[in-house]
């Protein structure tokens, strides 16, 4: 009758759908199922009444349906999801048949708890970055990229001094694949770090 109540056909995935949106510095690894590395979206039934998908980070339709999407994740990646709103898809999908099909979807935005930003520039402009930052009392996480033309021998002394009332926690890389296990420094030579990675592998850097 028109009161009876139908289970819905919710679908859940972990994959790369065609024309998915990624951003630099998001952590998104390329997925492969065979030879196919993006699944095209014509694949998933109409008779589906909501797929979520899971791996990209950005939140985003597939294919524009307001029923098939990636909710995104609840936290930045990496820095490059610094400035991305997160979101939260809240389904409410109508129980009787008479109401069949309807499905009401609401993005509900995840609240930040910490702040990414994003600095480069020259040495000048990058002290004067954190300055502005250390007088506002910035709390945020930072990461720094130094774009000038000039070679700066000292660069990483001169940040820290610049910096040095502020307090500072060393994150790593925001995703797992990339997480440091462990770092060591040559005993005679303070240039030269080796670098242990979750994924597997060390790395080295005579960076000056």
């Amino acid at each position: 009758g028109s009161g009876h109540v139908r289970r819905g056909k919710l679908r859940m995935g972990h994959l790369f759908a065609a024309g998915g949106e990624t951003i630099d510095g998001d952590g998104v690894r390329e997925l492969y199922i065979g030879s196919l590395a993006h699944v095209n979206a014509g694949i998933f039934p109409d008779s589906f009444d909501y797929l979520a998908l899971g791996h990209l980070h950005t939140p985003q339709r597939i294919a524009g349906s307001a029923t098939m999407r990636y909710s995104g994740s609840p936290l930045p990646m990496g820095f490059g999801e610094a400035t991305q709103q997160k979101t939260l898809c809240q389904i409410t999908l109508q129980a009787t048949a008479a109401q069949r099909g309807e499905i009401a979807v609401e993005t509900i935005d995840v609240p930040q708890f910490q702040a990414l930003e994003q600095l480069s520039g020259d040495l000048e402009s990058l002290l004067n970055q954190l300055l502005e930052r250390a007088v506002a009392g910035s709390r945020s996480w930072l990461e720094i990229l130094y774009t000038g033309s000039e070679v700066v021998g000292d660069l990483r002394e001169r940040l820290e001094t610049a910096i040095a009332g502020l307090k500072r926690r060393g994150i790593g890389p925001a995703f797992m694949s990339g997480r440091v296990a462990d770092i060591a420094v040559h005993p005679d030579d303070a240039s030269t770090w080796y670098v242990a990675v979750g994924s597997g592998g060390v790395w080295k850097t005579e960076n000056r």
